[in-house]
């Protein structure tokens, strides 16, 4: 029992510092963070804008992840004397990570890797700058020719991004329309297993894009969102 009451004793003394820097007491603490409403990390939905995937991902990218730079900061090391130093130096790179599905035809998968080896490299024959507008080289194979600007490369493309509440109705201020451009590798992958293929793929930011114009279909993208989450990923359940 003695033992039981130390350890109490240590907890209570171990709450009342932590909430004091902040400012409340271990009386009214508990009910302060009861009525906090805490963010959930399933709560968002993603879509490609401009130009948008290939149908059936038009007005919905079927994300199972997604990660987003907000603050990239590098330091600066120097030493004086017997002493090593670190101060902020500029602001880093920042990138989005995501995790998606695909269907069957591996549709998305084909239109990334247009989106490098047509967009941007022209078929290796030069590099695209970020915000080029060239007639496509070649034109493009049937199978990505049902996406905007079709006769124009596209090096740079806007991604936009909502955070739901409970309600699953976006959060004012969350909004984020990125514009960005594939880095790395986007490899296929194969298993026995019957789980459904996920890929892995990372984007560099190169700013804030000017938001779209709202039209109607922006609410049925959420709607579309909430249906196919819910159905394919389980994600509001």
């Amino acid at each position: 029992m003695a033992v039981g009451n130390f350890r109490g004793l240590d907890f209570l003394r171990t709450a009342t510092d932590v909430l004091g820097r902040f400012g409340i007491t271990l009386f009214d603490g508990i009910d302060q963070i009861r009525n906090i409403d805490f963010a959930k990390g399933y709560l968002w939905a993603v879509r490609f804008i401009e130009p948008a995937p290939p149908s059936p991902f038009t007005n919905y990218f079927p994300a199972s992840n997604i990660e987003i730079g907000e603050i990239s900061l590098d330091s600066y090391n120097f030493e004086s004397g017997q002493s090593a130093y670190r101060i902020p130096e500029r602001s880093g790179v920042k990138t989005v990570t995501i995790t998606f599905y695909d269907d069957e035809n591996f549709t998305l998968q084909r239109w990334m890797s247009d989106w490098v080896n047509i967009d941007i490299l022209n078929r290796g024959q030069y590099m695209s700058c970020l915000l080029d507008g060239h007639p496509v080289e070649g034109g493009r194979e049937s199978r990505t020719v049902n996406f905007l600007g079709d006769g124009i490369v596209w090096p740079t493309r806007k991604i936009e991004f909502f955070r739901l509440g409970r309600d699953l109705e976006p959060v004012p201020n969350t909004e984020k329309t990125l514009l960005i451009y594939p880095e790395g590798e986007l490899s296929l992958s194969a298993t026995s297993s019957s789980e459904a293929l996920q890929f892995t793929l990372t984007f560099v930011i190169v700013g804030d894009a000017a938001k779209p114009a709202k039209k109607k279909s922006g609410n049925d993208f959420i709607e579309r969102s909430k249906r196919e989450a819910t159905r394919l990923l389980g994600r509001f359940t």
